[in-house]
């Protein structure tokens, strides 16, 4: 709890990091990182597995799909006001 509540903002960020790369197992340590810093670990242990699985990438399409539009061609004047003021 010292370290989530005095360390500098580089630790608290490997602290972050660490917590989904060992993955930590203690559920009271994990609700006080959510506390503290307001980072869910559960959440990015499982993203961090969905990520890893190779199933869930070949499911997803592998291109980007774009709707086709017809653009109708349409001319632009610029008008431009000119003040003569003689004074």
């Amino acid at each position: 709890m010292d370290c989530l509540d005095f360390a500098p903002e580089g630790v608290k960020e490997l602290i972050k990091t660490l917590s989904v790369e060992l993955p930590l197992n203690d559920v009271a340590k994990r609700e006080a990182v959510f506390e503290k810093l307001g980072f869910n670990v559960d959440n990015a242990i499982r993203i961090e597995k969905e990520s890893m699985d190779p199933e869930v990438e070949e499911a997803q399409p592998a291109h980007r799909r774009v709707q086709k539009t017809e653009q109708k061609a349409t001319t632009t004047v610029r008008r431009t006001v000119v003040h003569n003021d003689k004074t």
